[in-house]
């Protein structure tokens, strides 16, 4: 018997785990992508697709490791880089999509302009949606819809004065494809963050100079720690049993930006504390910085024919282009307004539903920020919802799940003051796996075996982690713990005899917040 047909809008990251995660489940998932490949982000083609969301751009390098950005039951190749780059990760969903056999319950070219409730959604919950494919509209109703369009959808661009009386080109980050065509200009990037960053290098390589607004500062941090380690292993689970204070993690990650670059020597400095001061990851700008490519200049004030003036009193002449690196809207105009995507407050369990629907048959996917990798948060999200969609689960009543959202609503006011949906990654994924049932408990770790129980708490916080118990467990989970480990150098040709160390004092120093971590798990 064919299980209930459900709607999956989106095909990138979000959207495969969906269609997978209903198969999973049973239900018989049917994925409409508006282009004619999958990938979302990463699919990168020529010239910018009418439409398309964020944009992988060619000089893009992951900021997170594979292993925390792999998908949970999916790792890797072993050969693949720490850091994967944008078309590594496109040929990486392409292998996962052809694994699980996901292509074939997509439809390519299909733009959706509608999904409204169906005339009888009070008793059955089900959904309209209005398709175009090859200029032909037609009205097909679902059991459920899950959004899988993510939150970076539209650009946004600062409202600067005098932008339409400038000269030369005005371009946003959302459609950059490469630095290559700004050969010998003189270039202004405009933001602070990752893609500011990324564009600013890369169109350093081939302008003759590139100025970069950093507005109120920012803090540039590279991927990787002491002896090349990626910085992302630092997301460990016995860190949110023994929380450190925002000011010290903000102190830590101040002190880890100005060791590499002195950001008040070199006019990086920003007053605003993390995390509410803005992060750029970038291993290569310090240095794009020291030669002189690009240079840092303050918030931009205005726009005339070839010049930019900033808040501080300086100005720029004889530019060429302009290029905003301000990122990217949440947007999806196609949406029944019931559910609330537009607000500026939202009130959806988990970051899927939208608690105030009759009905748990709407899930939105991946819209929400973290620091760290979207994936395994996405991932969870879908698993969640398609075992609610297939009754497998039931959700909390709506007083117990209204006061999660107020929780996570009255944090984001008081860190950032405003309704920013940026979730610390650890907490927000395990709250979502307790939820689905896959957090493993101490006792099931241990039986298991104690490595695992010692990796899961005191080592990197992998997505593998999430397929150990419970739900759609995974018989190759414990394996894959321990490759991933390893998985944070990149494989070389040369061979070179490993020194060995015996420090048994450092390990005796970390056996105290192992000792310290179960001792909470019991008393908690």
């Amino acid at each position: 018997m064919a299980g209930l047909r459900v709607a999956v809008v989106g095909s990138g990251v979000a959207g495969l785990a969906s269609v997978k995660s209903c198969l999973e489940e049973g239900l018989e998932p049917v994925c409409f992508e508006q282009h004619n490949d999958i990938g979302g982000t990463f699919y990168a083609t020529e010239d910018f697709r009418p439409g398309q969301g964020a944009r992988a751009y060619d000089s893009l390098i992951l900021n997170t490791n594979k292993g925390i950005t792999c998908f949970s039951d999916f790792p890797f190749p072993e050969d693949a880089p720490p850091f994967p780059t944008g078309q590594d990760m496109y040929q990486y969903l392409k292998s996962y999509a052809a694994n699980f056999g996901l292509e074939k319950y997509i439809q390519f070219n299909t733009k959706v302009h509608n999904i409204t409730r169906s005339s009888n959604y009070e008793t059955t919950g089900s959904w309209d949606i209005e398709t175009e494919l090859n200029g032909d509209r037609k009205w097909t109703t679902f059991a459920a819809v899950l959004v899988c369009t993510g939150v970076y959808s539209k650009a946004y661009t600062p409202n600067i004065e005098g932008v339409e009386k400038f000269a030369g080109t005005v371009e946003h980050s959302q459609t950059f494809k490469s630095g290559s065509k700004y050969r010998n200009q003189r270039i202004l990037v405009v933001g602070n963050a990752h893609s500011a960053g990324d564009v600013a290098t890369d169109v350093s390589r081939y302008a003759q100079q590139v100025y970069l607004s950093v507005g109120k500062g920012t803090w540039i941090l590279n991927r990787c720690q002491g002896g090349g380690v990626p910085v992302d292993f630092m997301l460990r689970r016995i860190f949110t049993l023994i929380p450190l204070p925002e000011s010290v993690f903000g102190k830590a990650i101040v002190s880890k930006a100005n060791a590499r670059l002195d950001h008040v020597k070199y006019k990086l400095h920003s007053g605003i504390p993390v995390p509410l001061g803005a992060v750029m990851i970038n291993d290569e700008i310090q240095m794009r910085i020291v030669c002189g490519k690009v240079r840092i200049a303050g918030n931009l004030a205005r726009l005339g024919t070839r010049h930019a003036e900033f808040d501080d009193g300086t100005t720029v002449s004889d530019l060429d282009g302009v290029i905003f690196a301000t990122g990217l809207q949440r947007s999806v105009p196609f949406l029944d307004p019931v559910v609330g995507a537009s607000e500026e407050k939202l009130e959806w369990y988990k970051m899927v539903f939208p608690v105030h629907l009759s009905h748990d048959t709407m899930a939105m996917i991946g819209f929400l920020r973290t620091h760290g990798s979207l994936v395994p948060i996405a991932e969870l999200q879908a698993r969640l919802a398609a075992r609610v969609v297939s009754k497998k689960h039931k959700l909390p009543t709506k007083t117990v799940m209204l006061k999660d959202i107020d929780k996570w609503n009255k944090s984001f006011l008081r860190i950032y003051g405003k309704y920013r949906y940026s979730f610390p990654n650890i907490q927000i994924r395990d709250e979502i796996a307790a939820e689905l049932g896959v957090k493993p408990s101490l006792l099931e770790l241990l039986r298991l075996g104690p490595t695992v129980a010692f990796q899961y708490y005191l080592g990197p916080a992998f997505n593998v982690h999430h397929r150990l118990t419970g739900p759609g467990a995974w018989d190759g989970a414990i394996r894959a713990c321990a490759k991933a480990q390893h998985g944070a150098y990149a494989n070389q040709l040369r061979k070179v005899q490993e020194i060995k160390t015996n420090n048994y004092f450092l390990r005796a120093l970390l056996l105290l917040p192992v000792l310290f971590g179960i001792y909470l798990l019991f008393v908690m």
